[in-house]
Order: structure tokens, then sequence, then C-alpha cells
């Protein structure tokens, strides 16, 4: 895996292109583990280059990678093309948003393969979006949507009422409580069993303890 990374560093990203059609830009899309290598920037990279025979620390770097994607590709900064093996035609398509939102999406480096929502997808690739669709406190958010730390915020302070011992629950209780939360208040954003991610709520969280007071 080094050997192969240190090949292809250096490699751009393709940037999905409106131009093209979608199996064209499936074709010059990247394979996820090389889509997670560049994402994951050059701090990672020089921090894996310099974790030796570390078999535990390289693992834990990979992780790191895959969550990033991951959380990347929720955002829409980066997309998911693939196949779904429910399409008899095997047609190229754009994985959706909101797969990447439930915790339980599995990401399969090894077999370009992506699973999720009782859906699954093969021959991954995925490429920058065009035009980054990631959300953030700062800014608002495209079409009047309402960003993921709102959709949080709105949980807590219903979860609060709900509750009443709520505030002295453990963090991740408290958070466990806020997917679902959000997931029942915001059911056409989290359809089925798709949560929110655990991960955006304690990034959310740890820069606005304000808000969860």
């Amino acid at each position: 895996m080094s050997s192969q990374l240190t090949l292809i560093f250096g490699a751009a990203m393709h940037k999905f292109d409106p131009n093209l059609t979608i199996e064209e830009n499936h074709k010059q899309a990247d394979e996820i583990g090389f889509a997670a290598w560049e994402f994951a920037g050059h701090d990672h990279r020089e921090t894996y280059r310099n974790s030796g025979r570390s078999v535990a620390k390289a693992g834990w770097l990979n992780f790191e990678r895959i969550r990033k994607v991951s959380e990347a590709l929720g955002s829409g900064e980066l997309v998911a093309l693939g196949v779904s093996p429910d399409d008899p035609n095997l047609a190229i398509t754009e994985l959706p948003r909101t797969l990447f939102l439930d915790e339980a999406t599995k990401i399969s480096e090894a077999n370009s393969a992506i699973s999720g929502l009782e859906r699954n997808y093969c021959n991954v690739r995925i490429c920058r979006a065009k035009t980054s669709n990631s959300t953030s406190p700062e800014k608002p958010v495209p079409n009047g949507r309402p960003s993921h730390l709102t959709l949080i915020v709105k949980a807590w302070a219903a979860l609060k009422e709900e509750k009443p011992n709520f505030l002295n629950w453990d963090k991740g209780s408290q958070n466990r409580e806020i997917q679902g939360k959000v997931a029942a208040l915001n059911p056409g954003k989290f359809p089925g069993s798709s949560r929110i991610g655990a991960t955006t709520i304690r990034r959310h969280r740890s820069k606005r303890p304000d808000l969860f007071q």
C-alpha cells in the first residue's frame, strides 16, 4: 500500500465536469483509495510516511482517510459515481448524499464498493464536485436548506424540553439521542434508517459549545 501511495502522490483528483456524460466523468474519476489519499492532504500523507512499520498507526490513518472522504461525500464536496447491482442496465449513477449521513454505510477500498440504506454500489469512483456544496455555520446554505448545525441545535432544544435530565447525560448518549431526534424532525432529509453522522455532531458541538448549554 505504501509504495502504491508514493507512486500516485502528486496527481490531482478529477473534478466533475457537467459538460461530460456521467459515464465519461466516471472514467476520469478516481478509485476510492486514491481519492482518500489525495483528499487527506499533505500533512496526513507525511504522517503516514513517518508511521514506519506501525500497523496500528497505519490502520488508524487509513480509517481517518475514509472518514474524511465519507464526510465530504455527505456535504457535497466530493461526488461518488458507481453502479447499483439493483439496476438491470448497470448504469452509472451518482450516489445520493444521504447515504453518507448514515453511520452504518460501509466504504470498501479493496472492492471499490459502498453499501448503505439497503443499497449496494460497485465499481465506485470519486471526484471533486464542480462547486463545493459543503456547508458550515459561517456560510449560508444554498436553496434555503437548513445547515446541519441548525438541525442539531433544534434537536438539542427539543430534547432538553422532552428529557428533564438530558443536560446531565454523557456526551455520547446525548449525541445518539440527537441523531434520532434530527431524523425524526427531518424525515425528508433522513429517510429510512439514515442518520446525521456522530462526527458531524461532535464537530459542531466542539466549534460552538455556547449553543449546547
